[in-house]
């Protein structure tokens, strides 16, 4: 039974915690149990699923080893050689943007090594939390 007190030579009775009127409540315990193992149970995955995801993790591997060597040849670039260098942008329409402007290049590849360090750094987080 639940915990008593004694008052005045009367034994009293307390219900027990986590109980209505007297009354044990379980639904809590079985809930939460099968919760739990259905966080536990490992799902095992198919050979085609497998594959699928050793194919998108080549793709985030090839996706990698692009940007390293984009910021390599970022990072060999020398822009400082007054007028000899030039920034060009090209469209699809062959309108073009130039400009010789050092300043301006040195803001451009800046820019763009932060970016794709940013990216490099999301691509080799996703390697390495990837699930096969």
């Amino acid at each position: 039974m639940a915990g008593t007190a004694k008052q005045n030579g009367v034994e009293k009775k307390t219900p027990a915690a986590n109980t209505k009127n007297g009354a044990t409540s379980k639904t809590t315990t079985p809930v939460k149990t099968l919760a739990q193992e259905a966080i536990d149970v490992k799902v095992t995955k198919s050979l085609e699923e497998r594959i699928t995801n050793f194919e998108k993790l080549k793709g985030l591997a090839n996706q990698r080893e692009r940007l390293t060597t984009t910021l390599d040849e970022l990072n060999k670039f020398k822009f400082n050689n007054g007028d000899n260098c030039v920034f060009a942008l090209k469209d699809e329409n062959h309108k073009e943007f130039k400009t010789s402007n050092n300043n301006l290049i040195q803001i451009v590849t800046d820019v763009l090594q932060e970016t794709l360090t940013s990216r490099k750094t999301e691509i080799e987080n996703e390697i390495l939390n990837f699930d096969l």
